[in-house]
C-alpha cells in the first residue's frame, strides 16, 4: 500500500506530499502575490519559470518569475508592455507559455476589452534577448473575433507556433469559427500570415480553451473544442503536424453531445509515454495519448466527480502526474484534487491528494522537478 503523508514545511504556504514511491514528492507552492492563473514551466536546468496573473478580473496584468534557487524567486517582471491588458473573466481566457530555444519563454494572452463593443486581440510576446524584460506586445489574430482562449507552443530549434479560434463577418457562429495558426522560425522574432487549419463543418466551441505542445523532431499538436450538429455536438479534436507546422491532420479524440459550451480548457504535455492529452467530460477528467484516437482513461481518486475541470499534466519518467480543479464555476472558486497515473496504461494509482483555496477565475499548474512534482495554485 502506497502512504500519503501530508506535513508542512518551514516556508509559508507550502505543502509537501511525501511519497513513498519512485516518486519522490508532490509540493504545492502557492502563486506569488496571492495571484491568479499560474502557469509553471520546468527549463532545461531544473528551474522553475512561473507567470501568473494580478489585478481586475477584465483588465489586469500578467507576470514572470524564475527560480533562483529552493523557494526563492527572481523579482517579479509584467509580460505585458501595456498595463491593464489582460483579462481572467472567464478562466479559459487566462494567459498560456511555453519555454523554447535557450528556454527563451514566449506567453499569450486574451486581450481585454477597454470599450464596450471592442474585439481585443490576443496578444503574444517573448522574453527579450536580455533576459530581463519582456518585448512590446504584439496583436496576433488580426480582424479574426475571438472569444475563447489562443495557444503558444515552441520547440528547442526556434520554432514558435501561435494558435486561435475565431470568426469575423458573416462567420461569427461556432459553426463557422475556424482554428487558425501563425508560426515563426525565429524564435519568435517575426511571424508568417495567420492560417486556417481546422476542416469546414466541425466548428469551434467559442468559450473553449485551446493548449498545444511542439517537439524537436517536428511534431506539433493543438487540441481544441468543436462546436458540429447546430451545437448540439462538443467533441474533443486535435489537429497535428508531422512536419513543422506545414500541414494539419485533424482527428476527434472524445465525443460529447451537449446543447452548450462547457467553458472547457485541455493539457498537453510530452515524455515516455509521447504526447499526452488531459480534458473534462461530464464532471470527470480523462486522459490518453493525442494521437491514440481514444476515449482515454478517467482518473479515479476516492470519491465522485464533483465539476472536475481545467486538467493539467506534468511527466516524469514513466509517472504522470493529472491534476485539475473541483467545485469551480462563474466567479465561483473551489479547490483542486490531484492524481499520479503509472506506467505505459497510465494506470491510476492511489497516490492522490486535495486541496482547498482556488480562487475565484483560477486553476492550478504542475511541472516536473528532479525529486517529483510541483503543483502551484
Amino acid at each position: 500500500m502506497i502512504v500519503v503523508k501530508p506535513f508542512p514545511l518551514i516556508a509559508a504556504g507550502v505543502l509537501t506530499f511525501a511519497l513513498f514511491s519512485s516518486a519522490a514528492s508532490v509540493e504545492v507552492l502557492p502563486t506569488p502575490g496571492q495571484g491568479i492563473q499560474p502557469r509553471a514551466l520546468a527549463a532545461s536546468d531544473g528551474s522553475l519559470h512561473l507567470i501568473w496573473y494580478q489585478g481586475s478580473d477584465r483588465g489586469g496584468d500578467v507576470w514572470y518569475a524564475k527560480q533562483l534557487g529552493g523557494k526563492s524567486f527572481s523579482e517579479p517582471v509584467r509580460v505585458n508592455s501595456e498595463p491593464g491588458t489582460a483579462i481572467a473573466a472567464g478562466t479559459i481566457r487566462g494567459a498560456q507559455a511555453v519555454l523554447g530555444k535557450g528556454d527563451r519563454i514566449h506567453v499569450v494572452w486574451n486581450g481585454a476589452m477597454k470599450r464596450k463593443g471592442d474585439h481585443p486581440p490576443l496578444y503574444y510576446t517573448r522574453l527579450a534577448d536580455d533576459g530581463k524584460s519582456f518585448e512590446p506586445q504584439r496583436a496576433m489574430s488580426g480582424d479574426w473575433i475571438m472569444d475563447g482562449g489562443g495557444a503558444v507552443a515552441a520547440d528547442g530549434t526556434g520554432h514558435v507556433h501561435v494558435f486561435f479560434h475565431g470568426g469575423r463577418g458573416e462567420g461569427m457562429g461556432e459553426a463557422n469559427r475556424r482554428v487558425l495558426v501563425r508560426s515563426s522560425a525565429d524564435d519568435g522574432k517575426s511571424f508568417d500570415a495567420e492560417r486556417v487549419i481546422s476542416p469546414d463543418g466541425d466548428g469551434v466551441c467559442g468559450c473553449c480553451a485551446m493548449q498545444a505542445i511542439a517537439t524537436d523532431d517536428g511534431t506539433v499538436v493543438a487540441i481544441y473544442r468543436t462546436a458540429s450538429d447546430g451545437g448540439k455536438q462538443r467533441d474533443i479534436a486535435t489537429l497535428t503536424s508531422r512536419d513543422g507546422g506545414k500541414t494539419y491532420a485533424h482527428a476527434i479524440m472524445d465525443r460529447w453531445s451537449i446543447a452548450g459550451c462547457p467553458m472547457s480548457s485541455m493539457s498537453l504535455a510530452a515524455g515516455s509515454h509521447g504526447i499526452l492529452a488531459a480534458w473534462e467530460r461530464e464532471g470527470q477528467i480523462y486522459v490518453a495519448p493525442a494521437a491514440g484516437g481514444s476515449a482515454g482513461a478517467a482518473v479515479s481518486p476516492d470519491g465522485k466527480p464533483n465539476q472536475r475541470k481545467h486538467p493539467v499534466l506534468a511527466v516524469r519518467g514513466d509517472q504522470v502526474l493529472v491534476a485539475w480543479t473541483e467545485g469551480t464555476g462563474w466567479q465561483k472558486g473551489g479547490s483542486m484534487a490531484w492524481q499520479i497515473l503509472e506506467g505505459n496504461a497510465l494506470a491510476p494509482t492511489k497516490i492522490t491528494g486535495r486541496a482547498p483555496g482556488v480562487k475565484v477565475w483560477s486553476f492550478v499548474s504542475v511541472a516536473p522537478t528532479k525529486d517529483g512534482f510541483v503543483i502551484v495554485q
